[in-house]
C-alpha cells in the first residue's frame, strides 16, 4: 500500500470521533507506515501532533450538509 492516501473525516463536537480516528490511524501506520493521511476537520488544531495532513472544512461544511439539514451527506 506505499503511497496510498488515506481520507478521514472529523467535525462536529463529539470526542468519540477523534478517539476513534486516532484508533484507525494507529492500525493503518502499523499495517501500512508509508501509507498518507488527510483528515478534514472543523478543528485541524487536534491533529497537529499526528501524521496526517490536517485539511480545515471551515465554510466547506455548512455547504456540504445543506447548512446542517444532511450531516452525513459530508461522507
Amino acid at each position: 500500500m506505499s503511497g496510498t492516501t488515506f481520507l478521514y473525516i472529523d467535525y462536529g463536537p463529539s470526542p468519540y470521533i477523534f478517539r476513534e480516528l486516532r484508533y484507525s490511524l494507529s492500525t493503518l501506520l502499523a499495517e501500512a507506515p508509508d501509507a498518507r493521511a488527510v483528515v478534514y476537520t472543523d478543528k485541524p488544531q487536534a491533529y497537529d501532533a499526528l501524521p496526517v495532513t490536517p485539511r480545515p472544512l471551515g465554510a466547506d461544511l455548512a455547504a456540504w450538509t445543506r447548512g446542517g439539514a444532511y450531516n452525513h451527506r459530508i461522507k
